[in-house]
């Protein structure tokens, strides 16, 4: 197991879930918001969601193996809909992500363990200054614990 290992099945989850758009392995980023736009454009509507190591503890466990936890930090961008309530629709699919890592505490082995899934935000942002334009934005995290031998 490895890093890359866990990042790539708490992808594979993320993109399991129904409704979730386009799902990519690492943050995104972009000079131009609406080249950034196009990147978390799904079916035509804004929906996309980045996966990227937050941070990595490391402790010895025993003199020739460290353990490590990594923290995944999980966004989600939404396009904001007032007539069609988008915020229901959106919040309902938080949900559903965080939910989507129960009983996969191992993530298909990659982990020791991981979780649970937390939501730390909620809310809408701006997504570049003065563009007028907003979008819905979640923000969650899951710790996944792995053994790292030397």
């Amino acid at each position: 197991m490895s890093q890359a290992d866990i990042l790539g099945e708490i992808t594979t989850i993320v993109a399991g879930v129904s409704g979730v758009g386009v799902v990519h392995d690492f943050e995104r980023s972009s000079r131009s918001p609406a080249e950034w736009l196009d990147i978390m454009t799904s079916g035509g509507k804004i929906n996309g969601w980045t996966i990227s190591r937050e941070a990595t503890e490391s402790e010895w466990e025993f003199h020739t193996t460290n353990r490590l936890r990594h923290v995944f930090r999980i966004k989600g961008y939404y396009a904001v809909d007032d007539a069609a309530a988008s915020e229901k629709t959106f919040q309902a699919l938080v949900d559903e992500v965080r939910k989507a890592f129960n009983g996969h505490e191992t993530l298909s082995g990659d982990a020791l363990i991981s979780g649970p899934c937390q939501i730390d935000y909620v809310g809408i942002r701006e997504i570049a200054p003065d563009t007028g334009y907003y979008l819905h934005v979640a923000e969650l995290t899951l710790a996944a614990e792995e053994r790292e031998t030397r």
